[in-house]
């Protein structure tokens, strides 16, 4: 069980499903449409998934890294 939302799909588009994921860092990829910071180090990063192909290793890391942002495991370290 998570404490907070760490990713959403923000809206079904005709090429896809908007999503974000909460990290604790910012990722350099041509993947991110957009990518905003929240705080010191909270960023939203935006993507478009179009594909099943976009489902791939990359994503699952980010959704990995990102449930641990909702489990909140930063705060305990």
């Amino acid at each position: 069980m998570v404490r907070v939302r760490f990713a959403a799909v923000n809206r079904v588009r005709r090429d896809g499903l908007a999503c974000h994921v909460w990290l604790k860092r910012r990722i350099h990829s041509p993947r991110s449409t957009k990518v905003e910071l929240l705080g010191r180090n909270d960023w939203i990063h935006h993507l478009v998934i179009r594909s099943e192909e976009d489902l791939d290793d990359e994503f699952r890391r980010w959704m990995r890294e990102a449930c641990e942002v909702g489990r909140q495991t930063h705060l305990t370290r």
